[in-house]
């Protein structure tokens, strides 16, 4: 299962590039301040391999996202990020997943 254990971003990271193989992420802003960095990107792939229990698709997916990382010294010692699920769940027009108004 990804993301379990003691290596989770390794491992949502290995999950992520057999789902979508040879993932493209644009940066479109990058902004910093004390040990603060965000970063505006884009995610373009194609639905190749499983992803959260969908079977690939084939389709292309273009999601646009951010990061907020905390850096000490060398190292990140904090890291989160955002996209919108559904956005993604649309563009792999996941059967099994319903877009809720609100």
């Amino acid at each position: 299962m990804c993301g379990r254990g003691g290596h989770y971003w390794l491992a949502r990271w290995s999950c992520r590039s057999k789902a979508f193989p040879g993932n493209v992420h644009k940066i479109l802003n990058l902004v910093h301040q004390g040990d603060e960095v965000v970063i505006e990107w884009k995610f373009n792939a194609i639905h190749n391999g499983e992803f959260s229990g969908i079977p690939p698709t084939g389709r292309t997916v273009n999601l646009p996202g951010g990061s907020v990382y905390t850096v000490a010294g060398r190292q990140i010692t904090r890291g989160n990020l955002y996209f919108h699920g559904p956005t993604l769940m649309e563009q792999l027009k996941a059967a099994s997943y319903r877009v809720q108004s609100v």
